[in-house]
């Protein structure tokens, strides 16, 4: 009887090694904790507290705006300029300006926005690990909102009372310097700068296509044959009455030619 083949066993597979970020330190602070805290607390402020932001992203500058150097909402300081501009006419009065309320659903809009900006920022970039084509696109995204924000920023409140650095409030320098430093670690990323040899999606999958069809043929060759070898079998019945078969008949043959040869030899002793 022969014994089975046991089947041989892969060994499993070793856990690969975590490969060091190719992303720079000075990039990684800034996007990954920095700034992402920073929009959490725009869409708190947004969501919980709408009239809060609001007062932070007004012109409270003395000496471009005068009327606006109290303490007071966005909402009444737009009222006094219409009111001053309206004065000199006879025509009628303008209508009132929409309150908060009726403008919350777009500070709600804003939070879901920051939301987003955050999530971006803490979880895909940490998805992407050193896939520094998606940290340029999503880098570049992130360019095209800052500069969006200036544009809005310089059209509402015009460029001298945004170079006016004198006049800048303590949230203004906040605002305006995060935005400035944030704008600059993203031109660097975009640009490449400082960046090591990173791996892009296309060299991953490549690279994992490679790696399984190599490991493909050499489990193939290193493999031992499961073919079981080729046992002879034993003789069957039929195979081994064969022999005695021929033997028999042979025997009975010379046995007719030996009872022959004895009638033969009797019937010529009975002539004679």
């Amino acid at each position: 009887m022969s014994q089975p083949h046991a089947e041989p066993t892969s060994p499993a597979p070793a856990p690969a090694a975590r490969k060091p970020s190719t992303i720079p330190f000075l990039y990684r602070l800034p996007l990954l904790y920095i700034e992402p805290l920073c929009a959490l607390n725009g869409a708190y402020l947004l969501y919980l507290k709408p009239r809060s932001f609001l007062e932070a992203v007004s012109p409270h500058h003395e000496t471009h705006f005068p009327s606006a150097a109290s303490s007071s909402s966005v909402v009444a300081n737009a009222s006094k300029i219409l009111k001053a501009a309206t004065s000199s006419s006879k025509a009628a009065a303008p209508a009132p300006l929409p309150s908060l309320a009726s403008v919350r659903v777009l500070t709600d809009m804003l939070a879901g926005m920051n939301l987003l900006f955050a999530f971006n920022l803490a979880i895909t970039l940490r998805v992407a690990g050193n896939d520094h084509r998606l940290w340029r696109v999503l880098c570049s995204g992130m360019l095209l909102s800052d500069a969006m924000h200036v544009y809005a920023t310089v059209r509402e409140f015009g460029w001298p009372a945004v170079l006016d650095y004198s006049s800048w409030r303590t949230i203004d320098w906040l605002n305006f310097g995060i935005m400035g430093c944030m704008t600059v670690v993203r031109m660097g990323v975009v640009a490449g700068i400082g960046l090591g040899k990173g791996s892009s999606s296309s060299s991953k999958s490549k690279s994992s296509k490679k790696s399984s069809s190599s490991s493909t043929t050499t489990t193939a060759a290193a493999a031992p044959s499961t073919a079981a070898p080729a046992v002879s079998e034993p003789p069957s019945d039929k195979n081994a009455a064969a022999p005695s078969v021929t033997k028999k008949a042979k025997t009975t043959k010379v046995g007719k030619k030996t009872a022959g040869r004895a009638k033969k030899a009797e019937s010529v002793t009975g002539k004679q």
